[in-house]
């Protein structure tokens, strides 16, 4: 009985051995960013894939990057669009960047982003964004200093952190955010430009959505508001001008800056859609354009001076961002989820016509508080 176990068990293993179902490296088109469009009614894909061989030389005469373009009734039909084209199958798995035209978020945004997100190759930890402008150029141009335009992306966009003036944004993140009660969506906007004759990606403001279709756009200052409004703003620079703090002659300051160093803000329903922001900032003092030295006794004043200026200028980043978003009836910084979560009675009673009738109503009023860490004369710095 156990000789005929064995033997049984020796003739399986003929069959369950070997790498029956591999696929091997150079049969795949490995999908570093993805684009998509509208064209004549269908969807259109344009995939940019690394070419693996070039990348490898020690002198590229080529480009690192291939495009291919593909149209379908669906995203799905649009991928395997492209198998008529090439024989390699499309990767997924070093998916780094899904761009969305301009057209597409429009029809609507949630539907697009279907496919991506069901589909057990794609990842949903991809950056996602609008592409502004002649969508698929995106693609297509070479960027300066990139051997894979795409992946000069990513960086790019995780660099928001520096600046507060754009965000990034993944797709399993923006799924959370499209199920969250009293919460729209919004995305950051890509376009192409140039620069001393070198094509570059640039950050360029942020695309709303209502219902899941894009309805308006912010500017990179009016995005600024939407970030202080979401706690979102890690670092920034606030310029101001405070020449009127100095002599009228003989003006002590032209300009100065102050470098967010932490920034914490909250949304506070207080009820018959009334809301208060409490944001408390903390700042250095970064840059100035002193003419003379500040005598001693005329710092404090100065500091108070240029403190409550940054106040008001946090202050009216919020208010811009608020009436812009008002005219678009869209709720992205989340005033409704605070109500939703503060005051649930209330939420139920507005909830099915919260953005196009009751935020455009909201009162805000806004409490900022502004502490200045460190030094502030750079003849402190030279006397240390």
């Amino acid at each position: 009985m156990r000789r005929n176990m064995t033997a049984v068990m020796l003739v399986c293993c003929l069959f369950i051995t070997g790498c029956w179902n591999r696929v091997e490296m150079n049969e795949l088109n490995f999908v570093i960013g993805a684009g998509i469009d509208v064209k004549d009614d269908e969807v259109q894909l344009i995939a940019q894939v690394a070419r693996p061989d070039v990348l490898a030389a020690d002198a590229p005469q080529e480009k690192a990057y291939r495009t291919f373009t593909g149209t379908g009734k669906t995203i799905f039909d649009a991928i395997r669009d492209v198998t008529l084209r090439s024989p390699r199958k499309l990767f997924w798995g070093h998916h780094q960047v899904l761009l969305v035209s301009e057209k597409m978020a429009e029809e609507g945004l949630l539907e697009t982003l279907a496919f991506f997100a069901r589909d057990h190759e794609t990842s949903r930890h991809v950056h996602i964004a609008i592409g502004e402008g002649e969508f698929k150029k995106l693609f297509t141009e070479h960027v300066y200093e990139r051997s894979i335009p795409m992946m000069f992306l990513v960086p790019l966009m995780e660099g928001y952190k520096a600046n507060a003036k754009t965000f990034a944004i993944k797709l399993h993140e923006f799924l959370k955010i499209n199920s969250t009660p009293g919460m729209c969506v919004s995305l950051p906007i890509v376009r192409l430009r140039q620069e001393n004759g070198f094509n570059m990606y640039e950050m360029h403001g942020t695309a709303l959505f209502n219902e899941n279709k894009m309805v308006g756009k912010l500017t990179p200052e009016e995005t600024r508001g939407l970030l202080w409004l979401r706690d979102e703003v890690e670092s920034a620079i606030i310029p101001m001008n405070i020449t009127e703090t100095a002599k009228e002659k003989d003006p002590l300051v032209q300009e100065v800056s102050f470098e967010v160093l932490s920034a914490k803000t909250k949304i506070t329903a207080d009820g018959e859609l009334k809301f208060t922001v409490k944001s408390e900032v903390d700042v250095s003092f970064g840059e100035d354009n002193f003419r003379e030295e500040v005598p001693r006794s005329e710092e404090r004043k100065i500091i108070k001076k240029m403190t409550d200026k940054a106040k008001k200028i946090i202050e009216s980043d919020m208010k811009q961002y608020v009436e812009r978003s008002k005219e678009f009836t869209t709720d992205p910084a989340g005033f409704g989820r605070a109500m939703y979560r503060q005051k649930p009675n209330e939420w139920r009673k507005y909830e099915a016509i919260w953005c196009e009738k009751m935020y455009p109503q909201i009162e805000v009023t806004y409490d900022i508080t502004v502490k200045k860490s460190g030094n502030m004369m750079l003849r402190d710095l030279d006397a240390q």
